[in-house]
């Protein structure tokens, strides 16, 4: 404890020194030419009486309401997941059957895209023909 720093909660030894309440007082002791250690015995029990009268105080004081706790909040638990349903494996005799049709699907859906093209490449050679021999009739009816 640094007793040099003037705190007015905590004495310093310029006022224990000039304290008129203590009996008697260091600059008398001084001046009647005490011994040394026996006015640092008179310091130390001055300035523990002091602490002890300081704390003694804050606890008359009363305690202080406790304050609710700052990062205490409650975690909410996120909702437990569904157990994941299980699906029984079919037989065999249903996965070939399943295969077939998939393969069948497959066959008539190629067969379909075949004609669609087929059609508008008919189609398609038509409007070419068609324009290539119109002009060519215009051309031929004019003159």
């Amino acid at each position: 404890m640094n007793m040099l720093h003037d705190n007015k909660s905590s004495p310093t030894i310029m006022n224990m020194l000039h304290d008129n309440k203590s009996s008697p007082t260091i600059m008398n002791m001084l001046h009647d030419n005490k011994s040394l250690s026996t006015i640092l015995n008179m310091l130390t029990r001055r300035v523990l009486s002091l602490s002890h009268q300081s704390i003694k105080e804050e606890k008359l004081k009363g305690e202080e309401e406790p304050r609710p706790l700052r990062f205490l909040q409650k975690i909410e638990k996120p909702i437990p997941r569904p157990p994941t349903p299980a699906v029984e494996t079919p037989s065999q005799e249903e996965e070939d059957r399943d295969l077939a049709v998939i393969f069948l699907q497959q066959v008539i859906r190629g067969r379909a895209i075949q004609n669609m093209v087929r059609i508008n490449l008919h189609t398609g050679w038509q409007l070419f023909l068609f324009q290539g021999i119109l002009p060519f009739l215009i051309s031929n009816l004019i003159i």
